[in-house]
């Protein structure tokens, strides 16, 4: 399956860090590239470990993959306590800026975020 196009995909961007300004940042580089992007206040969620983390409800799947080719080292999470947050709606998606976020962090170019392709069965079945 393709990817979602990116004109589909709306993201909260919220910042974990000590980084000022980081979520602004981060949200305007998703804007420029098509996303419907918005800076939200900075969270009290804490990812020590991770550079971004990307929280999607089970109608946000395919929008979560999308962002995650834009996000170099973000991981995915499902969200299964918080259905129905007042901000988040749909297949919207959470963008939490982690620990890890490098200082120059940037998102990937639109050209380079793409999916790789997946290898298809030969149609001979030989080699």
């Amino acid at each position: 399956q393709p990817p979602r196009p990116i004109k589909d995909v709306k993201v909260a961007v919220f910042n974990t860090t000590f980084q000022s300004g980081l979520a602004a940042t981060v949200s305007n580089q998703l804007a420029k590239q098509g996303f419907h992007s918005e800076a939200k206040a900075n969270d009290r969620a804490y990812y020590p470990d991770d550079t971004a983390v990307i929280v999607y409800d089970e109608e946000g799947l395919p929008d979560a993959q999308r962002l995650q080719m834009s996000i170099p080292g973000s991981r995915l999470l499902q969200d299964t306590q918080t259905k129905g947050a007042v901000d988040i709606k749909g297949s919207a998606v959470r963008l939490y800026l982690g620990s890890k976020w490098p200082t120059n962090g940037k998102v990937v170019p639109l050209s380079q975020a793409t999916a790789s392709p997946s290898p298809s069965p030969s149609a001979s079945g030989g080699c």
